[in-house]
């Protein structure tokens, strides 16, 4: 029996470091200790604790221990069951049946005697601009009543603008549409990410994006420690399954969408008889990152890990999203060009630096300062306003 018991216990201590060594084949994108996080390194503290377990068991458990622990089991089975049932009937999921994010009420905005008005179009790094354009806009033309309708949403890609704008925006009539695309059609060409399902589809119905938990839900354990068992996941031996690689431009199938989505739009806009300013996304891709600056990069992990093989999960590396977002800006100057429309090409002359971004394509409150005055500089020398406005 003692025997049995050393062998069993040997085993549990070499299976579970096997495991445990594991999670010591991870490296940080913001290294503490080790070259491990906070959050890791703590982490791994407390994964110590099971070699710890086998000590309680060496003990001969008595009757009355081992009733205590079944009935102790059955009772945290039955709320289980009872949580699940619960999550299970009330669990909703709501999305956009047409854009996935619903679009922004901008109804409060809009206003009847406006006598210039603005329509802005983009993603999530178009949502917070306008406030600082706003304000140079109104010192610079006092006597103008200039209104600015913020119709850009967090996950929203060129052919979400599309559709917003062919069904809902064009009724508000606007005297200019800015439109700053880019990152979010980029992150379409990554399929076996975690937002989305399938391979890859031009009209980008394989990305779910914020959707995802529609179009694929959660199982009640999943939802009660998904967080959790992610980073637990993605975390183990990574430093062995998972790897940045360098894709070539070919691989940004989104490339042809964008180009497609953009030119209809702006086909669109010019038929209802606005102007257009197209903006080149900025990004905070660059050859020389600092290391703070990389720490603060997340996108190609968190948005094109391709997660089909377990054993080999790639992203595409920094260089490789810094020469996939120069393409899509480069198509943004190529459709400028060619249709005619106004054109702010902010990505060369905004500063690459954590001053003015937080992430690969988010802006700090300086960021989105100097972006509103690059945008307003073209309004202010094309004279917009004065043309239309009194």
């Amino acid at each position: 029996m003692m025997n049995r018991t050393k062998i069993t216990i040997g085993l549990y201590y070499l299976l579970y470091l096997v495991v445990y060594i594991g999670w010591l084949f991870h490296g940080s994108a913001t290294p503490w200790i080790l070259g491990y996080s906070k959050q890791h390194f703590g982490f791994l503290l407390i994964m110590l604790i099971p070699f710890m377990l086998p000590i309680l068991f060496v003990r001969p458990i008595t009757p009355s221990l081992m009733m205590i622990f079944k009935q102790g089991m059955f009772l945290v089975s039955l709320l289980y069951l009872f949580l699940a049932a619960y999550y299970y009937y009330t669990r909703t999921y709501k999305f956009d049946p047409f854009l996935q994010m619903p679009p922004p009420d901008i109804s409060a905005e809009y206003g009847s005697s406006t006598n210039y008005r603005i329509l802005i179009l983009g993603g999530s790094t178009s949502t917070d601009y306008h406030n600082f354009l706003g304000d140079k806009l109104l010192e610079a033309y006092p006597n103008i009543k200039v209104e600015i309708i913020n119709g850009a949403r967090m996950w929203w890609t060129s052919k979400h603008s599309l559709i917003a704008y062919s069904t809902m925006y064009d009724l508000y009539d606007p005297d200019l549409v800015i439109i700053m695309h880019g990152i979010n059609d980029l992150i379409r060409s990554c399929v076996g990410s975690a937002y989305s399902l399938g391979e890859y589809k031009e009209d980008y119905s394989h990305y779910y994006g914020a959707a995802i938990n529609g179009a694929q839900p959660p199982n009640f354990v999943k939802y009660l420690f998904g967080r959790y068992l992610g980073a637990v996941q993605d975390n183990w031996y990574s430093s062995l399954r998972v790897s940045a690689a360098d894709y070539s431009v070919e691989r940004f199938k989104s490339l042809k969408s964008f180009q497609i989505n953009i030119e209809r739009l702006v086909k669109r806009i010019k038929s209802d008889g606005a102007d257009v300013i197209l903006v080149t996304q900025p990004s905070l891709y660059k050859p020389d990152l600092s290391s703070q600056e990389s720490a603060a990069l997340d996108f190609p992990r968190a948005f094109c890990m391709d997660r089909r093989d377990f054993f080999r999960m790639t992203y595409p590396s920094l260089e490789s999203m810094r020469i996939a977002m120069q393409a899509f800006n480069d198509l943004i100057r190529y459709i400028g060009e060619q249709t005619g429309v106004y054109l702010v090409d902010a990505d060369p002359i905004f500063e690459k630096s954590l001053r003015n971004f937080v992430d690969d394509v988010h802006y700090t409150k300086l960021g989105n300062e100097e972006l509103s005055n690059i945008i307003y500089q073209v309004i202010k020398r094309a004279n917009l306003i004065s043309e239309k406005g009194v």
